[in-house]
């Protein structure tokens, strides 16, 4: 009975780094620091300035304990956010998790932004960047149409 229980945890233990490579190999970030394919979008690809823009923050964790909102910051046309690990006391099942949250910027002028999305782990780590335009106003053209009547 005791080698049945055995196996039961040395399993887990072998299949776990073969999940993490083969997801570090297909994501677009390897770094462990970084989860996997973490991400930073805003909520609309067409912004005015009279849109309040919402930035979506995420991306695949490799355990259960997954990085927080800490903070962001708007200098000038860079918005920097911040995602903290801060996990040290906690157990953590060693599953990817995913993990995202959402920051509510308000209206911003118009312009082109960047946004960098930095996660502290063993260290702060600058994980992804993006940009999206606020544009003062959206022109729209509207054509008639004709239609052939009998």
């Amino acid at each position: 009975m005791r080698t049945k229980a055995g196996l039961l945890l040395i399993i887990p233990l072998l299949i776990l780094p073969l999940v993490h490579q083969t997801v570090a190999e297909d994501g677009d970030n390897s770094s462990t620091a970084c989860g996997y394919s973490p991400g930073i979008e805003a909520s609309s690809r067409v912004n005015t300035v009279d849109d309040p823009i919402i930035l979506h923050v995420g991306g695949l964790w490799s355990d259960s304990c997954v990085p927080t909102y800490h903070s962001h910051a708007i200098n000038g046309n860079i918005i920097r956010v911040d995602a903290l690990w801060d996990s040290w006391d906690t157990f953590c099942l060693p599953v990817l998790t995913g993990w995202g949250f959402q920051i509510d910027l308000g209206t911003l002028p118009a312009d082109t932004y960047q946004t960098e999305l930095y996660v502290t782990h063993f260290g702060t780590s600058l994980c992804h960047t993006n940009h999206f335009h606020v544009f003062e106003q959206i022109f729209q053209q509207y054509l008639p149409v004709i239609s052939k009547t009998e």
